[in-house]
């Protein structure tokens, strides 16, 4: 799980991470795989950001490894799968 800003320079950031990762590592990223989980912006920005990484977009609540990720105070809801 990464965080970033929505900025242009934090997107190419994570594109820059993404490239040393594979360089490091040998394994690559699957973008279809992979889900993006975004703040308050407009969905303009959210759509353009998704084309730039060529990530899926998803929404919140969701569970990352069994864990639920969340915003704000926890609901029953969230935590009932633990």
């Amino acid at each position: 799980m990464v965080f970033c800003k929505a900025k242009a320079s934090s997107i190419q950031a994570l594109k820059d991470l993404f490239l040393s990762y594979v360089a490091a590592s040998g394994q690559l990223v699957n973008p279809a795989k992979s889900t993006m989980h975004v703040g308050s912006i407009s969905n303009t920005r959210i759509y353009e950001i998704a084309s730039q990484i060529g990530f899926n977009i998803d929404s919140l609540p969701f569970n990352y490894f069994g864990v639920p990720i969340f915003r704000g105070k926890p609901k029953a809801s969230h935590l009932h799968s633990l």
